[in-house]
């Protein structure tokens, strides 16, 4: 369990969700923390090969190589997915379980600042060995005391639970939807 406060937490993902389908498992390092204003990811990718076709946000990034944050800033079952390619691609969305989310409008994804160490042109199917760096930060309209039951996964390579207990700030513009 990690408190996401101002001081940067570290961590790495170790756990493989589905071997059978995803038998890679990539290394992946993690930093978490928030400014006041904006909750600060930067995820740090090590794999065999790397995919990135995913052209726009709020497409299919989970087909890509991407990282996830998974957060519930209320206890009503209900919870978001922000998911970030490896070319800073964002698909947000948010639902009570894996299947029927709903994505979020795309003025809120907008509002999401990102750094790819790839660039941020599709470039297909890369087969070689590949680092790469991904940081998404997000800038909420209005902040809250509100607490968040939050998690961290990447597609092939998930399990890091995370119980943002500090957290000072919840997109308020999530919550209103």
């Amino acid at each position: 369990m990690l408190e996401v406060s101002r001081e940067v937490r570290s961590g790495r993902i170790a756990c493989l969700n589905w071997p059978e389908a995803f038998p890679a498992q990539p290394e992946v390092a993690f930093d978490i923390s928030h400014s006041g204003d904006a909750l600060h990811l930067r995820f740090r990718v090590q794999e065999e090969a790397v995919r990135a076709v995913c052209a726009a946000d709020g497409g299919r990034a989970w087909e890509d190589s991407c990282v996830e944050f998974f957060f519930a800033p209320r206890e009503d079952g209900v919870y978001y997915n922000l998911e970030c390619t490896c070319i800073g691609r964002i698909l947000l969305c948010r639902g009570t379980g894996r299947h029927g989310r709903e994505p979020l409008p795309e003025a809120l994804l907008q509002g999401i600042r990102r750094r790819a160490t790839l660039g941020t042109d599709p470039f297909g199917l890369r087969p070689e060995p590949k680092a790469w760096t991904a940081s998404p930060a997000c800038r909420p309209a209005a902040t809250s005391t509100n607490a968040a039951t939050s998690c961290l996964s990447r597609t092939t390579s998930a399990g890091l639970p995370l119980r943002p207990r500090n957290l000072t700030f919840i997109v308020r513009n999530i919550l209103m939807l």
